[in-house]
């Protein structure tokens, strides 16, 4: 958990970080990872409420990383339904009005066939919706060094293998500058 001050030595933002289970299973264990991944969300949503008891309900809390699955509005993956239902949680590139088609952040290959999803979320408490700037909020598509031109989207496995990751960033902006101090403002 990463928590940000003021220079009065108020708390004004709380960070927590996530990487839940991948649908990797070799062993046949947890096929899709669901039931280790439904056990996360259920420990981040306590770690999550015991935070907004400790500091307040309206305390402004972020919550990203990558989730592995659909954990979006649109056709929630059944693990991450109590999200919805227990927070007052929401995605950040939903908030900014980024269509669904643009919100990808991973590709798969099923031999010829690609798959494009978004894995990777920023949750912003209801105290952070009104701070997000939607024109800063956006999936980052990796650029060449040469010219700054955007790596075109991958047709497959090897062509992934040439991107810096197999998942872009999620980048988000809010505007924490009426959270305690003018210096505050984060970008």
């Amino acid at each position: 958990m990463l928590h940000l001050y003021n220079l009065q030595g108020t708390c004004i933002l709380s960070v927590m970080l996530a990487h839940l289970k991948s649908g990797y299973d070799p062993q046949g264990f947890d096929p899709g990872g669901q039931k280790r991944r439904a056990a996360e969300v259920k420990a981040l949503i306590a770690i999550y409420q015991k935070l907004k008891a400790e500091k307040s309900n309206d305390h402004p809390v972020i919550v990203a990383g990558d989730f592995n699955g659909n954990a979006s509005r649109d056709g929630t993956w059944a693990e991450f339904l109590p999200l919805y239902e227990a927070t007052d949680l929401e995605d950040a590139l939903c908030l900014a009005g980024i269509p669904r088609y643009e919100r990808h952040t991973h590709m798969n290959f099923y031999g010829r066939t690609a798959s494009a999803k978004q894995l990777d979320y920023i949750f912003l408490s209801r105290s952070l919706h009104q701070q997000l700037i939607p024109g800063e909020t956006y999936v980052y598509r990796y650029v060449y060094d040469e010219d700054g031109s955007e790596m075109l989207a991958p047709f497959s496995f090897r062509d992934r293998d040439l991107l810096p990751s197999d998942h872009y960033p999620v980048v988000c902006v809010v505007d924490l500058k009426d959270a305690g101090d003018e210096h505050t403002a984060a970008r």
